[in-house]
Order: C-alpha cells, then sequence, then structure tokens
C-alpha cells in the first residue's frame, strides 16, 4: 500500500488505507470490515502472457474474481460532522505503461456524526496487457475542487510463471 500526496487544496475526506480482496464483509451497524485473501500478486502462465500483442489491444481479460476496499475518513472541518457529505469517487486501473486501462466512477456517503466509510468494489475480471506492477488510483471530486484529485494507490504486481 502506498499513498499519493494530495495538492494543496482543502478536502473533506481522506482515503487512509486501500487493499484488494478476493471477498469481503462490511458490518454496517458496528462499521468494521473483514478481509479474506489479500491479494498483492498475480500470476500467469507465460503462454497466456504470450498471447498479449502490443499494439493489438488492450490487453488480454484474465477471470479473477477480486474486490477493491478503501477506507476513507470525513475531516474534521467544523460543522461539517453533522451533514452528510457525498463525494464522486474514480477508481482507475493503470497498467505498468502508464496507461489507463479502465475507469470506475461512484458516489461514496457519509451519514450524519460518521466519521469513516468502507467502500468496496467487486470485479469479475482483471485485464493484462504485460508483466510489471499495475496499480488502481483512487481519486475524488468534491464540491470545492475543479477536478478529480488523487488521494491514494493501491498496487499489485503481475509476474510470469512457466
Amino acid at each position: 500500500m502506498s499513498t499519493i500526496e494530495t495538492n494543496k487544496r482543502h478536502l473533506n475526506i481522506k482515503a487512509m488505507w486501500g487493499v484488494l480482496c478476493t471477498m469481503s464483509s462490511i458490518d454496517q451497524k458496528r462499521n468494521n470490515i473483514s478481509l479474506f485473501n489479500v491479494i498483492t500478486q498475480l500470476n500467469m502462465s507465460g503462454t497466456d502472457l504470450d498471447k498479449v500483442v502490443p499494439g493489438k489491444h488492450k490487453g488480454i481479460v484474465m477471470t479473477s474474481n477480486h474486490e477493491l476496499i478503501v477506507m476513507f475518513r470525513r475531516l474534521g472541518v467544523p460543522g461539517i460532522e453533522s451533514a452528510v457529505l457525498s463525494a464522486d469517487i474514480k477508481i482507475s486501473l493503470v497498467g505498468p505503461s502508464g496507461d489507463v486501462i479502465r475507469e470506475d466512477l461512484s458516489t461514496i456517503k457519509f451519514e450524519p456524526n460518521i466519521q469513516t466509510h468502507g467502500h468496496r468494489i467487486s470485479y469479475e475480471n482483471f485485464v493484462v496487457q504485460s508483466t510489471g506492477l499495475y496499480e488502481y488510483r483512487v481519486s475524488v471530486f468534491e464540491d470545492n475542487t475543479t477536478g478529480f484529485i488523487d488521494l491514494y494507490t493501491i498496487p499489485l504486481s503481475v509476474e510470469r510463471t512457466n
């Protein structure tokens, strides 16, 4: 897990941590998250990787059910704790070459007096372009900003096995 430093604009939320796993359970009542089989590396056979032809397509689709979990925290802005706080979130999968492979948009919502929010996105597959380091970039768009601001990255290494 690593972080990206945000620019100096004031944000109302922060991404505290994020992880990839095969399954999770979020207890809304107690605001607890259980993670199962955390994923940091995806191993692919050389035969599958040889099917990727650079410049011909974005990569090969590997069936790999996984979830991206991010824990967000409301920052201490006076008067905001008792209000509903919503923000648009963008999750971008970035390949080793720096190309954005996919993007997903969603909205998170903090209820009044709730300080943390566990957010989960489920995926059925993973697009592989080559071996190397991939990352899921978590960005936020809030009312007081002019565009999405990177908050956090979640790395995933793709390795070749023979």
